[in-house]
């Protein structure tokens, strides 16, 4: 953009000023695939660590329009603690605002499938005059020179969200400190803000079935200067690889999205549409971002309670006449805030059936090829699989974690009960360790 008036620019320069008390955040549409963009305690919601970078182009078809970079980085320790960093650069017309923030999250569990969310950050942004694009500026200006001096400024913002199942409810408070930047003023003058810059946002994931997904989501912005809007979307997904969907900006009008995913990289492209309500043709608004998710898979936090006592073990193949063998071992008694899904929804009945199964059996098997395992965790994720397996060898109890074939299931079973033939009897005694209430004899045929 050229402009050939000195007095005309330094006029809408000291017209701009006057009014820039603090930094002006920009506008997203993609925020429904990185919440951390309008809340910081949505940071690594995607139980991975994460690196996006986002180039939004607003108003194409007016020169100088608002472009942004915004880049951030989201490492998750745990599923409880996480770290952020999140930049953006903002360039409009002649101002420049850069804005660099460090977020700390933590997670907190209130029930089973119920987390409340935290999010801090702290940092500071700059706006900067872009005097290389006035052409016969004065830059001994003193007014001038002092507003440049004075550019820099701290901020922070906090996040909360709540978080049941598929559905969150989040609210930010997007400007913690109130203070001035492109002031004549030497020093900033530090204090809160009011706190009227502020995003309330809620979502809920709908499964349609096995491969189909929707995603309603909602927003709303309420800002200093009161020009308050709200903003809803919907997105479809597909085998959570290929995503469709479109929305509505109040005041601003109608967007569009598409993304695709592979593996761990996503891609996505959003368009905003002109808006109908302004007289001048603004163009419409373009932005691409990019996803990379690496690392682990974070797992859910749980809580261990461990007492000791006596308890009775029966080996499998003794005697009615023989004693029991008294052990000492401590029972673990396992919290979960979201419990793992069983392969078998009601694993006692299962096993009386399947023991009933067995007993009537018993006479036919005997001289099969087949075997009985002693099953006392039954497990989606074999890191949970593993993980029992290390709990109970704390406790010096021997087990072992198997993914039978044509399962997607990991079982933990104690070798040392692995036997060709079973009774009632030997189980019951077996549960009586409280260790192993729950625990199943499971058939499998020997190759």
């Amino acid at each position: 953009m050229k402009l050939h008036s000195p007095a005309l620019i330094l006029a809408l320069c000291v017209l701009t000023l006057s009014n820039l008390s603090a930094q002006q955040y920009p506008l997203y549409t993609q925020y429904v695939f990185d919440g951390y963009l309008l809340n910081p305690s949505m940071l690594a919601t995607t139980k991975k660590s994460e690196i996006n970078l986002l180039y939004r182009q607003q108003w194409a078809g007016i020169d100088d329009g608002p472009k942004t970079i915004q880049f951030n980085y989201q490492h998750a320790f745990d599923n409880r603690l996480a770290l952020g960093l999140n930049i953006f650069d903002d360039k409009t017309v002649l101002l420049s605002s850069t804005s660099v923030m460090a977020t700390f999250r933590y997670k907190v569990p209130i029930a089973t499938n119920h987390v409340l969310g935290f999010g801090l950050s702290g940092g500071f942004f700059s706006n900067r005059i872009r005097l290389e694009e006035i052409p016969d500026v004065d830059t001994n200006d003193p007014a001038l020179l002092n507003s440049l001096a004075n550019n820099f400024a701290f901020d922070g913002q906090f996040g909360l969200n709540y978080n049941f199942q598929n559905l969150t409810i989040g609210f930010s408070l997007i400007r913690l400190i109130d203070n001035r930047t492109l002031s004549e003023t030497k020093l900033q003058e530090i204090k809160f803000s009011e706190l009227k810059n502020k995003i309330i946002s809620a979502s809920y994931k709908f499964r349609l079935s096995n491969e189909f997904s929707f995603q309603p989501n909602f927003a709303y912005r309420f800002t200093a200067d009161d020009l308050n809007f709200f903003e809803t979307s919907g997105v479809f997904s597909y085998k959570e690889t290929f995503y469709l969907g479109g929305g509505y900006r109040h005041e601003f009008g109608p967007t569009a999205m598409v993304r695709v995913a592979w593996k761990d990289f996503q891609i996505g492209y959003a368009y905003d549409l002109p808006s109908t309500r302004i007289n001048v043709s603004t163009g419409g608004t373009s932005e691409v971002q990019l996803k990379w998710r690496f690392g682990p898979e974070v797992e859910k936090p749980q809580r261990k309670k461990i007492v000791t006592k006596e308890v009775t073990n029966a080996e499998p193949n003794q005697s009615e006449n023989s004693k029991p063998e008294t052990l000492k071992i401590q029972e673990i008694t396992k919290v979960e805030e979201e419990p793992i899904k069983l392969t078998e929804p009601n694993v006692t009945q299962e096993s009386k059936t399947e023991m009933k199964e067995v007993v009537s059996q018993y006479d036919n098997d005997i001289n099969e090829q087949i075997e009985y395992i002693l099953i006392v965790g039954t497990f989606e994720r074999s890191y949970n699989a593993e993980k029992l397996v290390r709990e109970l060898a704390q406790q010096g109890v021997k087990a072992e974690s198997m993914k039978l074939e044509g399962s997607s299931y990991h079982y933990v079973h104690l070798p040392q009960y692995k036997t060709p033939s079973i009774t009632i009897e030997q189980l019951q005694a077996i549960r009586k360790n409280d260790l192993f209430k729950d625990a199943w004899f499971k058939r499998i045929d020997k190759k």
